[in-house]
């Protein structure tokens, strides 16, 4: 049953040396168990790993189990970020303890969620930046809008937050500035039930 599952499994005795691995952790570290039996099992980490290795040691000790995140290095020298989950299981002779690990690799979830906040950075970037003037409203009014659309009309971003779009014109502050036309656009976002616009001078 052990060797089906799709996480990995280490068995380790009190002194951190291994006793059992399943092949799903040989392949998630890119070593053959034969490599692994008998390794200290902080060998295959760097050492700020260790250190957190350590501390959920000290957790199992207390509480019997932990749940912790832990980068291994695989023999090609790539990282393999998991998280981990240990329970130890207590000997009359605590000697004789050893600690049961089921081990899950999350590195392409890390990765994708990297990706993400990237892209919501560059995302931010472009419109904080933009010399289009932008703005969300949601139920008739403004929840957000960039400094261009909050300039054009004479205001701070943080003034128009909650305003309604026909405030800005009841109380003729379109188009300061240029003293030129200003075009609204708006759209609807269906799946988010809330619009967007654009501005122009």
């Amino acid at each position: 049953m052990v060797e089906a599952l799709n996480e990995g499994v280490v068995v380790t005795n009190n002194e951190g040396y291994i006793l059992y691995v399943n092949f799903k952790f040989s392949e998630i570290i890119g070593r053959s168990r034969e490599a692994l039996i008998d390794q200290k099992i902080t060998a295959f980490v760097d050492d700020s790993n260790k250190r957190i290795l350590k501390q959920g040691v000290e957790s199992c000790q207390k509480h019997q189990k932990s749940t912790l995140e832990i980068t291994w290095n695989k023999d090609n020298d790539e990282k393999i970020i998991t998280c981990v989950s240990s329970r130890m299981i207590e000997d009359t002779c605590p000697k004789n303890n050893i600690y049961f690990a089921i081990i899950t690799d999350i590195t392409e979830s890390k990765k994708v969620q990297k990706e993400l906040i990237l892209s919501e950075q560059k995302y931010n970037t472009v419109v904080e930046n933009s010399l289009t003037g932008l703005y969300i409203e949601q139920n008739g009014k403004i929840v957000y809008s960039n400094p261009h659309f909050a300039n054009i009309f004479g205001y701070k971003s943080t003034e128009l937050r909650g305003k309604k779009t026909q405030e800005l014109i009841q109380n003729g502050k379109q188009c300061q500035g240029a003293g030129a036309p200003c075009y609204l656009t708006t759209f609807w976002d269906s799946c988010h039930q809330h619009s967007f616009a654009y501005a122009a001078n």
